[in-house]
């Protein structure tokens, strides 16, 4: 049971930080289309309130 539990939180920890990865990667897109004229400033201020969010601590 012990081993059930440590792979639910190691797939846990290792999602969370595939969303937070994505979400920087998001933003780092969302800022250079913003640059070229490709997306607006709501795109960048969306992109950045998601990575905000993830990084918050939970609970």
């Amino acid at each position: 049971m012990a081993q059930l539990t440590e792979a639910v939180q190691a797939a846990t920890a290792k999602r969370e930080r595939a969303e937070l990865d994505a979400a920087e990667a998001n933003l780092r897109r969302q800022q250079k289309l913003l640059a070229l004229g490709s997306a607006h400033k709501s795109d960048v201020n969306r992109a950045q309130e998601k990575l905000a969010e993830l990084k918050s601590p939970k609970n």
